[in-house]
This record gives C-alpha cells, sequence and structure tokens, in this order.
C-alpha cells in the first residue's frame, strides 16, 4: 500500500515515527560500540536481543536497547492500526459511491485504492481474530489449573483425616490432562493461524491486482485464480 496525504495519511506519520525510533536506537548502540550503519542495527534488532549481542553489546545493555525498542515499536503499530480501521470506515462507504459516478482513469484510480482497503482491513481483521483465539484458549486454560490448585490446596487441608492412599487417589484426580485436551487446543490454534494466513494471501492477491487492475480485468476469474495461484506458491 502506498500512502498519501489524501489516502492513509496516518501511515505516512507512522513511517516518520518508526524512522525516527530507528535513527534513536542507532544512536544508543553507536554510543556503545562506535558508528553502525542503519543496515545493521535493522538486520540486529530483527533477531532480537541475541542480534545485538552479536554486534557486542553486553547481555544486560542489548536486553534494555532491545526492550525500549519493542516497547515503543508496539506503540506506534498499535496507534497506526487503530488510525487506519478508523480511515477505512469513514472513506470506504465515500469510494463506493465515488466509484459510481466516476470514468476512466479515475475509476480504475479508485478501485484500485479501494481494493487496497479491503486487503487491509481483511487482514487487521483476521490479526485479530487469532488474537482473540488465543487469548481465550489461555484464559480457559489458566482457569482449569486455578481449579486444578484449588482442588489441591482442599485435599491438602484435610490431609490430616485421610488414609495416604485416599490423598493419593484425590490428588491424581486433579491434574491437568484429566480436565483440558491438549490436542483440541493445537487444532484449535493451527485453525485460527491457518485462516489468518489465507486471508494474508487473499489480502496479497487484492494488493496485486491494485496494482494490475485493467489487465485481471480483461483476464476475469481466470486472472484472480492465476495470481492467488502465483501468491501461494511464493508465500513466505
Amino acid at each position: 500500500m502506498v500512502a498519501t496525504k489524501d489516502f492513509h495519511p496516518e501511515m505516512l506519520e507512522a513511517g516518520t515515527n518508526l524512522a525516527k525510533l530507528i535513527q534513536n536506537t542507532i544512536i544508543k548502540a553507536e554510543g556503545m560500540l562506535g558508528v553502525i550503519s542503519a543496515e545493521t542495527i535493522i538486520a540486529a534488532l530483527s533477531k532480537g536481543i541475541t542480534g545485538l549481542i552479536e554486534l557486542g553489546l553486553p547481555t544486560d545493555q542489548a536486553k534494555a536497547i532491545y526492550d525500549q525498542f519493542d516497547e515503543d515499536y508496539k506503540k506506534i503499530i498499535k496507534k497506526a492500526k487503530k488510525a487506519a480501521e478508523k480511515w477505512n470506515k469513514k472513506h470506504m462507504p465515500e469510494y463506493q459511491d465515488r466509484i459510481r459516478s466516476a470514468t476512466g482513469v479515475q475509476k480504475i484510480a479508485l478501485r484500485a485504492e479501494l481494493l487496497q482497503m479491503v486487503a487491509q482491513n481483511a487482514v487487521m481483521k483476521s490479526e485479530d481474530f487469532t488474537k482473540d483465539v488465543n487469548e481465550k484458549l489461555t484464559s480457559a486454560k489458566e482457569k482449569v489449573q486455578k481449579g486444578i490448585n484449588d482442588g489441591h490446596q482442599a485435599v491438602n487441608n484435610v490431609i490430616q483425616y485421610l488414609e495416604y492412599w485416599e490423598v493419593n487417589n484425590l490428588l491424581s484426580e486433579f491434574n491437568l490432562s484429566n480436565f483440558w485436551d491438549v490436542g483440541i487446543e493445537e487444532g484449535t490454534n493451527k485453525a485460527a493461524q491457518k485462516y489468518q494466513t489465507e486471508i494474508e494471501q487473499f489480502s496479497a492477491t487484492l494488493l496485486k491486482i491494485a496494482q494490475n487492475i485493467q489487465e485481471v480485468d480483461a483476464q476475469g476469474a481466470t486472472g484472480f485464480s492465476n495470481l492467488m495461484n502465483e501468491t501461494k506458491v511464493n508465500w513466505r
């Protein structure tokens, strides 16, 4: 997606903030290591704390720099995502109305930008869905574990009144495997991740169509299918 002052300007702001963050991180690293290129620090940050240690930073300094970078980076992305969702919600109906009355080059440009908005929206919603599934699974598992822990505590509270074998029998019942199906948990996580991947592939295909909209229009459904297959083959 190519942002402009009239099309998703929040992305320009996010890009500027990311550039500043990277520059500030470079300055911190240079204060400890000497002159270092942006490419080198970006490559190191992509590896996390380990990458900074490989540059020669002590573990505590590498952790401090990376943790601050990661915190600020997530704030920038979260703010940009929220702003993008708001921008799309406001402008998508407007684009649909403009497309109805537009002609020629203007109509092509508007359709391309609308496709980019649809693609962006789809990815953001799939990310939210996957995150929600993971959080609910984690929360449910934690509640089950708490119930088990409470059961153990209840048995311990009356242990003096029970025989050894009675205590063992009771405690053996209170274990996670009896109350939580790991197979279902893994299957649910895999299904959510598969869904997100498929949406990302679909969105990537929409972005390709936006770049070649006239050509794909001429090819019809075949053009879309070809681009979708190409996306899947070349997927990361």
